[in-house]
């Protein structure tokens, strides 16, 4: 797209303003936004240690933070800004699931959002995809095979994960929020 999402306005608060909405309504324990852009400023941040290497180098930040605050059983919820139309409901459902199997999960066809256990396995695993010589492709969706995370089935939370890479996606999420306010009421 060339511009920062988190800046983007989406029915009158900006992606990172509506992000950080779906998040609080899920009184999680701590949240915190990996950026260094001056539109993360008030947030609670993670700087990106591992620049240029896409989320896997956000995740892995946010994962080598973590260890420093807290030895608690945690799990990370990683949550994409360039969701519009995310509710609290589908990261819920991710949510509860990982808690009780302690496995993993995101939504079938969509990497991003997911939740990780943060054990000793995967922080081995995102220690070595961030590691200089790792070889295969640094995405989410190959942590997700190191890991075997379980994609859960979309079910009516399709809508929910339409994320937004052009300025065309902008345009055709309001209009799908507007058909689903529609046909909501």
């Amino acid at each position: 797209m060339g511009v920062d999402k988190t800046t983007l306005e989406f029915f009158g608060s900006s992606l990172l303003e509506h992000t950080w909405r779906c998040l609080s309504d899920l009184a999680l324990d701590g949240c915190w936004v990996s950026s260094s852009l001056p539109s993360a400023r008030g947030y609670s941040t993670i700087e990106d240690a591992y620049e240029g290497m896409g989320p896997i180098g956000a995740i892995a930040s946010c994962v080598r933070e973590l260890r420093r605050i807290t030895s608690a059983k945690s799990y990370l919820l990683v949550v994409p800004v360039d969701l519009p139309l995310l509710t609290a409901a589908p990261l819920r459902k991710l949510l509860d699931y990982s808690v009780r199997t302690a496995v993993g999960s995101y939504y079938e066809g969509s990497a991003l959002p997911a939740v990780f256990p943060l054990s000793q396995c995967f922080l081995s695993a995102i220690e070595s995809m961030v590691c200089p010589t790792f070889e295969k492709p640094r995405s989410v969706r190959e942590l997700h095979h190191k890991m075997g995370t379980h994609a859960l089935a979309v079910g009516d939370f399709y809508w929910n994960l339409m994320n937004v890479n052009t300025p065309t996606d902008l345009v055709d999420a309001r209009k799908e929020r507007l058909r689903h306010e529609y046909t909501a009421v």
